[in-house]
């Protein structure tokens, strides 16, 4: 037995890299990270090998430094979200660190972005999720 050779793409590291041209994005943060800053999560979702489709779940959570008050986190967080609405409409090429191009077939909102507690109270963090469908790539 054999593993298919084809899979979906990592759909964090695609978004973070799509994100990081508008300013640092991971999939974890730590105390040091400056903000603002994206942090991407795969939520799960569902995949068809027969068909060779993936159809993740993936939030995206925006940190703004609280002490810069709401305003200036709440134009952070609609930039993020107009990013997200730019991959949506023209499905842009995305080269990750090692050169590999990734585009998603759609972007959906499922979730637009509002207001949420983080666990460092000096954050101000807005919230949205999104569908993500990405074909089959020979891996």
């Amino acid at each position: 037995m054999t593993a298919l050779d084809q899979g979906p793409d990592d759909v964090e590291e695609a978004l973070s890299a799509y994100l990081g041209g508008l300013r640092r994005t991971a999939i974890t943060r730590s105390i040091d990270d400056p903000l603002p800053f994206n942090l991407i999560r795969n939520l799960g979702g569902d995949e068809n090998p027969e068909l060779g489709f993936a159809d993740p779940l993936v939030s995206v959570r925006t940190l703004c430094d609280k002490s810069l008050g709401e305003d200036a986190a709440a134009e952070q967080c609609a930039l993020t979200h107009r990013w997200m609405l730019q991959l949506s409409r023209h499905q842009d090429d995305i080269t990750l660190e090692g050169g590999k191009v990734v585009n998603f077939d759609y972007v959906t909102v499922v979730e637009s972005p509002h207001w949420v507690q983080f666990e460092d109270d000096r954050v101000l963090c807005k919230l949205a999720r999104y569908g993500i469908g990405l074909s089959y790539t020979t891996v």
